[in-house]
């Protein structure tokens, strides 16, 4: 709350300048934009700071003041009045109504007047607030407002950004401006005010004018004694009175613009709603500021939420036996300890208690394949079930899954698709926070299980109608539809098998890693300590700054700069690399802490009582269609530096087993050949060139024989980097080449490889077109940023764009290869001789029986060379090896 007022009320009126801050948070936040491709970032800058002065302030009432679009009375008064102003961009104009529904979705009061200013309004609200004994803080981004601060009155503005801000009294005015707040429309009448064309006297800046002013009381006591003023200024004061007059009242702010009296009942922070607030917020992807939201006082129940029926243990069999004739949403009512029930959902919606009575009619059901369900992430179902030693069957759909394919909302979490269709807002925290304490209220958790199930079951029917909308605007044989049933659902309960089976860990060769790593680290800190001539913390940033900085004078003048001083990340450490022996310490030593905190110290402790480590393969996450690992992720440990190739030497195949790697040799390049028809690889792919080597001898007009390890790598690093949308700068950062050179390796490739070029350009166009892009199996990602203004949206809608098609195509290409793979396995290994246990990248790796391995790895290539026929041919690398860092 605001303190030191000079009367007595603790009463406080929050008053926020709509436009002015809006203005100020479009151009201190870089662009944001929602799932349809709106800008958003300065309705995110004016939230935060909506959000930021209500936690600083606590007022007791809010009112938002907003310009009305048009001219104003200061326009009949001077007809230049705001003509400099530059146009607004289009990115923001939309931007101004958002934030107004966001205001409205708060429940904060709207007051704004036609032919008047929101300044205007402002002085108008804060006069009566005065007479009303409120104390009054206007939030703006600029300092106009300053010429209202009284007693009652101070102005919180934003002085760079939107986080660095001050809080105005009458002496932080005078502080500040160097003159009184009597005199701020003085000083402006003097100095003029350039971003609203306000003239001023032509000539005096802001020092000659303060410079008056401390002389002289107002306009009218200079011009009262201009005689005493001498030479330059003299002269424009005289030849600009007239305008310094007009100035000034076009700077002065009004105070009795007719807007009435005002309700402040109506506009009490106590009667502020949150819960529109949340869905809009969710809307706007706005989830760091979701957290910032208090909770309502008040709980309502979801619209979407259904009476169920508890089934009596006696009838459990009865409905279950008329429920295998149809489809039905199931929830689980359980932990891995306890199966608690199961809820239904067919339209009705039944709670089934999981007693002795009712526990093998139940079993069966749930292990039933003819009894059809539908499940929300059936794969966690699968888990949850396995600890109690049942196999879920009979799933026919996961609405995970089928809204992953549709690929119309964002985030996928089961709470955010039940507000995004079905606009219920439901806490994803209650039961965590309960059973946390070891609590259990048995009403409350049928009623959740009940009300999921109802959610799974309405989800289901919507996104059927998303799919068949989708289909109907795709192939025959290639949508969304068969991506479901070919390729999606019948990766589940594979996925689910590698995860239940895991990697088995080296516990040994861990901790002998770990030891390496350990004396590796001692050995760089000593000697980043010999280099900075004292001891400090190399993992704090601040102290590292100082050693480098300010210990060491290494030149600044190319690092970047942020809030707390120059900035040591990695790539900043980069440009430094020549300036000291230091920085290469830094850089290794860095790369060994994270190697040691992130896995080396972790992995171990999440074994089971096997040894074995066990991920979780994410489906339904990224964008292109591939897998990720997390819990650990196993995808990202290290394979480039010779410490983390090692700490791969630590996951191991069982005794009798070997470890087989099924590699798919260049595959998203192979892709880019067949989506972009051309010649020139589609050749040289079919004559098994070193496709790297190829490129840079067809680049450089050179024969292939002569091409050096450098030139490789840099056509290497430009094969790749087309595929993310590389320019000139990021290729020639990542070759180590100037930027001409960079350009002319670019525009050679293009010379030679047309139809890349034509593939890029016409992507471009289609998906500006379409609004979408597909793999050729008909996985479809929407990229509505690529018809943006704001050119860094468009130009990573158009990167998006350009990648999809052949990651999501080696990403299909992976997932039928998975499938093949556990056909081939379940029809010729009949005792866990072969097990699939991890998805990296562009391979499978399996651990098979040592008898069985020749033989394996003939047919697992055949077999995944054979999953689907491409312009070019596919080719499959196997290896064999006794731990990973074999393969």
């Amino acid at each position: 709350m605001m303190k030191d007022m000079t009367h007595n009320t603790d009463k406080t009126l929050l008053l926020l300048d709509g436009n002015a801050i809006i203005h100020r948070a479009y151009h201190a936040i870089p662009p944001l934009s929602s799932d349809d491709g709106v800008q958003t970032n300065a309705v995110f800058g004016f939230t935060s700071t909506l959000l930021t002065v209500l936690e600083k302030f606590h007022p007791d009432y809010i009112i938002a003041t907003f310009d009305v679009p048009g001219k104003t009375f200061r326009h009949d008064m001077y007809d230049a009045y705001k003509a400099t102003r530059k146009e607004t961009p289009e990115d923001l104009i939309p931007q101004f109504d958002l934030v107004k529904d966001v205001v409205k979705s708060l429940g904060i009061t709207i007051v704004e007047k036609k032919g008047y200013e929101a300044d205007d309004v402002i002085g108008t609200l804060a006069a009566q607030a005065s007479k009303a004994h409120l104390n009054t803080i206007i939030v703006t981004g600029d300092k106009d407002t300053l010429q209202l601060v009284d007693d009652y009155v101070r102005v919180f503005t934003m002085s760079r950004g939107i986080h660095d801000m001050v809080f105005y009294d009458a002496d932080m005015v005078k502080e500040k401006m160097g003159v009184d707040v009597a005199q701020i429309v003085d000083y402006k009448g003097l100095r003029g005010d350039s971003s609203d064309n306000i003239p001023g006297v032509k000539g005096v800046g802001e020092k000659t004018a303060v410079t008056l002013l401390e002389t002289y009381r107002d306009l009218e006591d200079i011009y009262d004694h201009i005689d005493e003023c001498k030479g330059a200024v003299q002269k424009k004061l005289i030849q600009d009175k007239e305008n310094a007059f007009l100035s000034r009242t076009l700077g002065t702010i009004k105070r009795d613009v007719p807007i009435g009296v005002i309700d402040y009942d109506a506009t009490q922070t106590a009667r502020m709603t949150f819960d529109t607030a949340r869905k809009m917020f969710r809307k706007l992807n706005f989830t760091r500021l979701l957290k910032r939201l208090p909770d309502d006082t008040q709980k309502t129940e979801p619209a979407s939420a259904q009476a169920y029926t508890s089934v009596d243990p006696g009838a459990v069999a009865e409905i279950l036996a008329k429920k295998r004739d149809g489809v039905v949403a199931l929830t689980l009512d359980a932990d891995d300890m306890h199966i608690y029930g199961i809820a239904l959902c067919d339209g009705a919606t039944y709670y089934l208690p999981y007693t002795q009575q009712t526990q093998k009619t139940i079993k069966d059901f749930l292990c039933d394949a003819d009894a059809h369900k539908i499940c929300f992430d059936a794969k966690a179902d699968m888990h949850t079930l396995a600890h109690h030693d049942m196999r879920l069957h009979g799933v026919t759909a996961d609405v995970l899954l089928q809204a992953y394919v549709v690929q119309k909302n964002s985030k996928l979490l089961f709470e955010q698709l039940v507000f995004d269709v079905l606009g219920d807002v439901i806490d994803a925290h209650d039961d965590a926070n309960q059973l946390s304490l070891g609590l259990r209220d048995n009403d409350g958790q049928k009623a959740t299980a009940c009300q999921k199930a109802s959610y799974i079951h309405a989800l289901h029917a919507h996104f059927i109608q998303e799919i068949d909308a989708t289909v109907a605007t795709q192939h025959e044989n290639a949508n969304v539809a068969t991506l479901l049933a070919t390729m999606e659902m019948p990766l589940v309960p594979i996925l689910f098998a590698m995860e239940r089976h895991g990697i088995l860990l080296d516990r040994a060769r861990f901790c002998c890693i770990a030891k390496d790593i350990d004396r590796a680290i001692a050995t760089l800190t000593e000697r980043i300590y010999e280099h900075a001539g004292e001891t400090f913390n190399i993992n704090s940033t601040q102290q590292l700054r100082v050693i480098l900085f300010d210990t060491l004078g290494i030149d600044t003048s190319a690092i970047k700069k942020t809030k707390t001083g120059f900035s040591t990340a990695s790539s900043e450490l980069e440009k430094m690399r020549d300036a000291h022996p230091i920085i290469a310490d830094i850089e290794k030593y860095r790369e060994l802490f994270k190697l040691k905190t992130t896995y080396v110290d972790v992995l171990p402790a999440l074994t089971d009582a096997e040894n074995r480590i066990h991920t979780s393969f994410n489906q339904a996450v990224a964008s292109t269609g591939r897998l990720s690992s997390s819990d650990p992720n196993m995808q990202n440990i290290p394979i480039r530096t010779e410490e983390g190739r090692k700490l791969r030497d630590g996951f191991i195949a069982a005794p009798g087993t070997k470890l087989v790697s099924a590699d798919y040799s260049q595959i998203d390049l192979r892709c880019v050949a067949h989506v972009s028809h051309d010649a020139a690889l589609i050749e040289a792919f079919h004559n098994g060139a070193d496709i790297h080597t190829f490129t840079a001898a067809s680049v450089l007009g050179i024969a292939q024989k002569d091409v050096t390890k450098r030139q490789r790598s840099n056509a290497k690093e430009l094969n790749f980097g087309l595929i993310y949308g590389m320019g000139q700068f990021g290729f020639a950062r990542a070759a180590g080449i100037d930027n001409k050179k960079a350009q002319q390796f670019i525009d050679a490739y293009f010379d030679k490889f047309v139809g890349v070029k034509a593939y890029m350009e016409q992507t471009k166009k289609t998906a500006a077109h379409n609004g979408y892009v597909e793999t050729l199996f008909g996985r479809r990602r929407y990229v509505p940023s690529i018809t943006a203004k704001n050119f860094q949206l468009r130009t990573a809608g158009e990167r998006a764009a350009i990648n999809m098609p052949i990651q999501g195509l080696a990403a299909d290409i992976m997932k039928l290869a998975m499938i093949a793979a556990d056909k081939h396995i379940t029809k010729t290994y009949h005792n866990g001789e072969v097990h699939a246990i991890l998805q990296i990248h562009d391979e499978i790796i399996f651990e098979v029986a040592e008898q069985h391995v020749d033989q394996f790895v003939t047919d697992i290539a055949r077999t995944m060379e054979n999953v689907c026929t491409l312009t070019v041919p596919l080719v499959v690398d196997v290896a064999v090896g006794q731990h990973w860092g074999e393969l």
